[in-house]
């Protein structure tokens, strides 16, 4: 039993941004989902924290306060989702492990952006979970590999610092460490911007449309999703034309809308994005050879 987390305690988490370097959708399966095949990285900007309290070993559910009030609909957050998984995992195994009753969330990843945020925050949650329950890190591992999958697509890629991301989302191969979430990183990798406009992407509604399209398109993009993402939505399709006007190479990340480069913008481009879009400095938080970024 997990006897180092006493109920009056906090402990504060940090989640990462997800960063798909690259993502090719594959064939449609069976289940009405398409393998994925993604170089998954994450970044150190911007990053969400949690704050931790009212532990228990008889868990059964929890409060959220956020400065975002849609993700306070407990029920719905994929912390919950990822909570409630690990206390059945555990108490299949005659484990008992303290949960916290109530969460507050520090949101500065954006929502509906590709940015793989909620998965991140569940991801931060079974990574703490399993360093307290278990003591060998294999263990750790396998119940990531069993859990994660069950709370959301991605979450088992969001648990490592670059890992290469497969199926629908829910298989890995190629990974680094492990992140940890009580950890504030500080990136040694390639530095990259972030360009969010304000333009929120629904990632099904996003993979609809490429279902719709798959057979007309020529997929020349780092992102398959791109063409189906700008279809969707003229004024992300405007502005990549407005970052193409200004020799500013983007590459969509995840279902959109957030745009990454890795060229070194000067004061010029950095002032016409900035008045369409939010810019964010970032590095990538593993050394890892990205080369085929646009620059």
């Amino acid at each position: 039993m997990n006897e180092r987390i006493s109920h009056g305690e906090k402990v504060e988490l940090f989640s990462y941004t997800k960063c798909n370097a690259n993502l090719k959708v594959l064939e449609r399966r069976p289940d009405g989902y398409h393998d994925l095949k993604s170089q998954v990285v994450m970044l150190d900007n911007p990053v969400d924290s949690m704050i931790l309290s009212d532990f228990t070993s008889n868990w059964e559910s929890m409060e959220i306060s956020s400065n975002i009030s849609a993700l306070e609909d407990v029920k719905s957050n994929l912390i919950y989702v990822a909570l409630k998984a690990s206390k059945e995992y555990f108490f299949n195994l005659g484990v008992k492990v303290s949960l916290p009753q109530r969460i507050e969330l520090n949101k500065t990843i954006p929502i509906f952006a590709g940015l793989g945020g909620g998965s991140s925050n569940a991801a931060s949650i079974l990574l703490w979970v399993g360093a307290q329950a278990l003591k060998r890190t294999d263990e750790i591992l396998t119940f990531l590999k069993e859990v994660a999958p069950l709370v959301g697509s991605d979450v088992l890629a969001c648990c490592f610092e670059s890992c290469e991301m497969l199926g629908r989302g829910e298989q890995v191969q190629d990974e680094a460490k492990l992140i940890d979430p009580t950890k504030k990183y500080k990136g040694t990798g390639e530095a990259i911007t972030l360009i969010m406009p304000n333009i929120e992407c629904n990632t099904a509604d996003v993979f609809k449309r490429f279902a719709m399209m798959e057979k007309r398109s020529n997929h020349t993009e780092l992102n398959d999703l791109t063409e189906a993402a700008t279809d969707l939505y003229p004024k992300l399709k405007e502005f990549i034309a407005f970052c193409d006007e200004l020799k500013v190479p983007v590459t969509m990340l995840g279902s959109g809308s957030t745009l990454l480069t890795a060229k070194n913008l000067n004061q010029k481009e950095i002032t016409s994005l900035s008045t369409n879009a939010k810019l964010v400095k970032s590095n990538v938080i593993s050394k890892i050879n990205l080369g085929y970024l646009p620059c």
